[in-house]
């Protein structure tokens, strides 16, 4: 079936679940709730009758509540969550102390958003076509050879998340380099990628897509940080390197041609999404390598009330 996407009128009302869970035990209590927690994140379906969000408040005492939030990553990304958050987070402060809610002016609207990106398909992408072909003729294949172990095709309903931490120390010598080089962490994540593969494609060089979460630097005029949605854009780059050089000088080099892409690197996509011109190149070309590298806190502020809840992957239908 052919899936198609519709911008439906807000609901008049809200459905939020409550749970009273106060006459159990502490630890009952905390299983009860993280199992409905769990069976809210694996109810999503993309029917026209149900939302894609799911609310809950649970009441674990006298005086004690639990609120759950939860967005499908189809509407909402991480930094909209910290938006969202953010400003939930003002309002029941403001709130509690009996004062006014005032919140901070919206720069631009979703639809200012998509006024831009069709602005810029229609006016600007047309002349980055000769850029474009330029990178695809640079870019090569290579294949991995036969005797590179591949890892086990997994199964929808099989994925998990799983959390990496790295050891603070290094963590803080990261952020020191990038101050040092004025680089950033894609930029040494992407130059580690591409060096790690240069014994396979023998070649000192990387042509990838780029997960931009920053939401700015794509456009000088219309800018979305606070913006809340699912709104990250991909960014294809083609990274070359010089292996005689030091390894800052030539991650400083990856970034460098990173910022050289116009518009963030937007314009591959665009042309073979949005525009008519997308006959005029390869799309075999296309970057098989997507980096989706972002280190941002989504947790909030040290002393933040709110905290992530653990989180399971939904079914596979």
């Amino acid at each position: 079936p052919e899936w198609r996407q519709q911008i439906a009128a807000m609901p008049a009302l809200f459905h939020l679940e409550y749970h009273d869970f106060s006459q159990q035990s502490a630890e009952d209590a905390t299983q009860a709730l993280l199992q409905v927690c769990q069976q809210l994140q694996r109810s999503f379906s993309f029917s026209l009758d149900q939302e894609l969000y799911r609310l809950a408040c649970f009441k674990l005492g006298a005086d004690s509540y639990r609120l759950f939030i939860c967005f499908h990553h189809f509407i909402a990304d991480g930094r909209a969550l910290a938006v969202l958050m953010d400003d939930f987070e003002r309002i029941y402060r403001l709130r509690y102390q009996q004062a006014e809610v005032i919140l901070p002016q919206q720069n631009y609207r979703l639809h200012d958003w998509h006024q831009r990106i069709a602005s810029f398909v229609a006016n600007e992408l047309p002349t980055q076509l000769p850029y474009w072909q330029q990178q695809l003729r640079l870019a090569t294949e290579f294949r991995l050879p036969a005797t590179v172990q591949r890892a086990t095709a997994r199964q929808a309903i099989d994925l998990t998340a799983e959390v990496c931490w790295l050891d603070p120390a290094l963590v803080q010598q990261l952020q020191k380099f990038c101050q040092r080089y004025q680089v950033e962490m894609t930029d040494v994540g992407s130059y580690a990628l591409g060096h790690a593969l240069s014994p396979l494609s023998r070649s000192q060089s990387l042509w990838a897509d780029l997960v931009l979460h920053g939401r700015h630097q794509l456009f000088s005029d219309v800018e979305i940080p606070d913006l809340f949605g699912q709104i990250s854009e991909y960014g294809s780059v083609f990274l070359q390197w010089d292996p005689r050089v030091a390894t800052s000088q030539a991650i400083q080099g990856c970034a460098d041609l990173r910022r050289a892409a116009p518009n963030a690197g937007i314009g591959l996509k665009a042309l073979r999404y949005l525009s008519s011109q997308h006959a005029t190149f390869d799309s075999r070309a296309q970057p098989k390598v997507l980096i989706n590298f972002d280190l941002a806190n989504y947790q909030g502020r040290a002393d933040s009330w709110r905290q992530l809840a653990p989180e399971e992957s939904g079914d596979s239908a």
